[in-house]
C-alpha cells in the first residue's frame, strides 16, 4: 500500500498532513533554489518601485 502523507499531527481538533516532495537529484535542488532567489528579488524590486 503506498503512503499518502509523509507524517501526520493532530492539534486539538485539527489534523496536519505533511507531504514531501520526490527524491531530486542535487541539480534540481539547485535549480529550485535559483528559481526561489529569482522571484524573491522580484518581489524585492517590485516593493522598492512601489515605494518610491
Amino acid at each position: 500500500m503506498e503512503r499518502k502523507y509523509d507524517a501526520t499531527y493532530t492539534f486539538g481538533n485539527t489534523t496536519v498532513h505533511v507531504v514531501a516532495p520526490p527524491p531530486m537529484t542535487e541539480e534540481a535542488v539547485d535549480r529550485v533554489l535559483d528559481e526561489l532567489h529569482a522571484a524573491g528579488w522580484a518581489i524585492l524590486d517590485e516593493l522598492e518601485e512601489k515605494a518610491g
